[in-house]
């Protein structure tokens, strides 16, 4: 990207990194109610399945092929969590500029790269990383392979920064980021989940410093989405060697914008007991060889 002569369009230079991050804190703040939300949500699911359990007479007497089927299950998503998922190999773009209406490919390096995470029960695997330099990122969110109930999220991402060279505009962002991901949950008379996205992040600040102004894009494509109580969907593999992005929205020469690739994970799991259990994992990673934007 850097070898692009786009930066005197800008009529300013980028934020450093930690100002680009900085302006991510509300975002942060949004993201950790959502985990206590969902640490809340798991642990209720719990006295629920355990009194249903009850209801169900599920006993050491009467529930020994139960204890084979939570073993196997358990093995299952232990292996499954162990697992790591490749960085997909992205297709290879050209930096270029358009004419006409003014636009630009931008390939990495990207000015900025940013990762969240959080989890609850102490998760087997909690993690994100993201590499500006390449383009890449990944997530992974595994829940305690242990008789306790846990939940995980993670968040990742890779930016570009942009400003308007005119009073006022229509800015059409899109990306094809290659993507690889492996997930599944798995039950017996318990709950479990997992869910994955990926989208753009497009947040807005005041160029004379006046700070972070909102976000006119904040997009989340599911990617997948599974709860589970009898027995989980088990592992489960995708990838996609270009998945589409695209966003519109009216911009002016007041302010500058941060345009994010991101993706994220969301796992819960009641844990494993000897008669009943569950557990989730999802990890995802992705290559993003170019954003491209276009001013009208």
């Amino acid at each position: 990207m850097a070898n692009l002569p786009i930066s005197a369009l800008y009529g300013m230079e980028p934020p450093t990194e930690e100002q680009a991050r900085g302006g991510l804190a509300d975002l942060q703040r949004r993201f950790e109610r959502q985990a206590e939300a969902r640490a809340a949500q798991a642990a209720g699911a719990r006295v629920h399945s355990a009194a249903l359990r009850g209801m169900l007479n599920v006993t050491d007497e009467s529930t020994r092929n139960a204890t084979a089927a939570v073993r196997t299950l358990r093995r299952e998503s232990e292996t499954a969590a162990k697992r790591k998922t490749a960085q997909p190999k992205g297709h290879r773009a050209r930096p270029r500029l358009f004419t006409g209406s003014i636009g630009a490919t931008l390939t990495p390096p990207y000015n900025w790269s940013w990762t969240w995470h959080a989890g609850n029960g102490g998760p087997e695997i909690n993690s994100a990383s993201a590499d500006s330099r390449n383009g890449t990122w990944s997530v992974s969110d595994w829940t305690s392979n242990n008789d306790n109930s846990s939940n995980a999220s993670a968040r990742a991402a890779v930016g570009a920064f942009f400003r308007p060279p005119t009073d006022t505009g229509i800015l059409q962002v899109w990306s094809n980021p290659a993507l690889n991901d492996d997930w599944g949950d798995w039950c017996v008379f318990d709950g479990a989940g997992s869910d994955g996205w990926v989208g753009l992040y497009i947040g807005e600040y005041v160029v004379d410093g006046g700070g972070f102004v909102g976000a006119p894009v904040d997009q989340q494509v599911r990617l997948w989405s599974d709860s589970s109580w009898w027995s989980g969907v088990g592992s489960q593999e995708g990838s996609n060697s270009g998945y589409p992005l695209f966003a519109q929205l009216n911009v002016d020469n007041d302010h500058y914008y941060e345009i994010w690739v991101w993706g994220g994970t969301d796992v819960y799991g009641a844990g494993w007991g000897t008669f009943s259990g569950s557990g989730a994992g999802g990890d995802l990673s992705a290559s993003v060889p170019s954003i491209t934007w276009e001013l009208n």
